[in-house]
């Protein structure tokens, strides 16, 4: 009887063993998750979901290209092996088309930003911006770049107080109908703050704003007069290195990403 009973329990902890083993293996194994979003089904491993360790900044530059500081801008870009996003000026793209060029050709992302950026007619209502927008984004196609993932930033950001409320609702509202996302920031140099920002109230707006972010939009300005955040940008670039981040451009978002950047009001706040 006690041998059976040996026998029993022996039987019992084999099973128990391997379906445990089993169970470990089906852990250690890749497991992907299927999830939808505007861009379509797009699978991610549980380390990436998981994964909070990780630190990323994207560089944005607004306002441009100019054919000066945009140049100079992409030097460094490329001296350091760094990607960034660029929210384009219409006609500022249509005067320096050969800079545009060199942006889309050097593996930099570029999205509209406005045609014109003038608050008055931009704002005016719902029609005159989407009206600005689209024109924008036609220059843009027109220059051949075509692989951009759909966003927008809207002039003074998508909470912009100088503009009436129902107004800037109404424009949410139709850029996300248009398929479009529209994202601010949550890093600003302030290069923008004044005509003229000195290169270490540029290092020190970043710095400060950068801390205990794991995940930093960062805002800049590429207009020709914005000489001091040429000035400044190695030195931030340096500081993103040391501290471990990765460099992207929103091409590269990844859906955990996204995700963080939604629930932090950085996309379709």
């Amino acid at each position: 009887m006690i041998n059976k009973n040996i026998k029993i329990f022996l039987i019992t902890f084999a099973f128990i063993l391997i379906n445990n083993f089993n169970i470990i293996n089906a852990f250690a194994a890749p497991f992907y998750l299927s999830i939808k979003d505007n861009e379509g089904i797009n699978e991610i491993s549980r380390d990436n979901l998981m994964d909070k360790k990780s630190k990323v900044v994207f560089l944005t530059f607004d306002d441009g290209p100019s054919r000066h500081n945009t140049e100079k801008i992409l030097d460094i870009l490329k001296k350091n092996n760094v990607k960034a996003s660029f929210f384009i000026i219409g006609e500022n793209a249509q005067r320096n088309k050969s800079v545009l060029k060199k942006l889309d050709e050097n593996g930099m992302a570029i999205y509209p930003h406005c045609y014109n950026h003038n608050y008055k007619e931009l704002y005016k209502n719902k029609e005159s911006y989407m009206e600005d927008l689209k024109r924008c984004i036609g220059i843009i196609n027109e220059s051949g770049i075509s692989n951009n993932e759909k966003y927008v930033r809207m002039p003074g950001g998508s909470n912009n107080s100088n503009v009436d409320k129902k107004v800037i609702k109404d424009i949410k509202n139709e850029i996300l109908n248009s398929g479009y996302n529209y994202i601010d920031w949550n890093v600003d140099s302030m290069d923008a703050y004044t005509k003229k920002v000195s290169v270490d109230t540029i290092k020190r707006n970043v710095i400060k704003e950068s801390q205990n972010m794991r995940i930093s939009v960062l805002l800049f300005h590429d207009s020709e007069i914005k000489i001091n955040t040429v000035e400044a940008l190695q030195y931030i670039i340096d500081f993103y290195k040391t501290h471990g981040y990765e460099f992207k451009t929103l091409n590269q978002i990844t859906l955990q990403e996204k995700k963080r950047m939604k629930d932090s009001l950085i996309i379709n706040r």
